[in-house]
């Protein structure tokens, strides 16, 4: 149980994501489910076009509010997909001895109006060695401003026109514009030695990434 809850300290907001297509804005409720009458601070950033009234709120036990998250369209912004935090900083109200803060983060995607950019694109692929175990990794860029779904990917090993090993990552992840995500594909074959490695991976709405490596196992 953590110091907050001890004392009487419980927020909860919903919805703890959403998405904003600028210009535009949303409600974010904010509800103090404590024991203790609480001050609530937002904290946006630096971002000069995100604005959140209220930036305090004074709730007492059971009570909830609305806070207004309003994204407008900056033409200094870049276009596409923006990921930001919204951070609520709740303490006490009370002559408690203890400074107690309880944060709270409300993940928030400002989409920005403008050209939008799909782009993928397989970097580097190296063997990692680890405890007498290999492990592939494979880097993948988002080279676009929008976010993209990786759905799955798969290394094809061949050696001599025979394929080897078929190593998978299952699972939906996400890319954020303009960053990298890195996939490790355990390797537990006898093969030593150069291969080809066949990489494809795919996406929710850009067509499948494939690139063909040498690779020393």
């Amino acid at each position: 149980m953590t110091l907050g809850l001890l004392l009487g300290m419980a927020l909860a907001v919903s919805p703890a994501r959403a998405t904003l297509v600028a210009p535009a804005a949303r409600s974010i409720e904010v509800r103090n489910a404590g024991r203790e009458t609480a001050v609530v601070e937002v904290t946006r950033g630096v971002t000069p076009w995100l604005r959140v009234t209220p930036a305090r709120l004074l709730l007492r036990t059971r009570a909830h509010a609305s806070l207004t998250v309003r994204a407008r369209a900056n033409g200094h912004a870049r276009p596409g997909d923006h990921d930001l935090v919204l951070l609520l900083t709740a303490r006490p109200v009370g002559s408690s001895r203890i400074a107690v803060r309880m944060r709270l983060g409300v993940r928030l995607r400002v989409r920005m109006p403008g050209r939008l950019v799909h782009g993928v694109a397989l970097r580097r692929l190296r063997v990692r060695r680890h405890a007498g175990k290999r492990v592939l990794m494979l880097a993948v860029a988002n080279t676009g401003n929008v976010n993209e779904q990786l759905r799955g990917a798969t290394v094809t090993l061949v050696r001599s026109g025979r394929v080897v090993s078929t190593l998978r990552a299952r699972g939906a992840r996400e890319i954020t514009a303009g960053s990298r995500l890195v996939l490790a594909f355990p390797f537990a074959g006898r093969v030593h030695g150069l291969v080809t490695a066949a990489v494809a991976a795919r996406f929710a709405s850009v067509p499948t990434a494939r690139r063909r490596y040498r690779l020393r196992l």
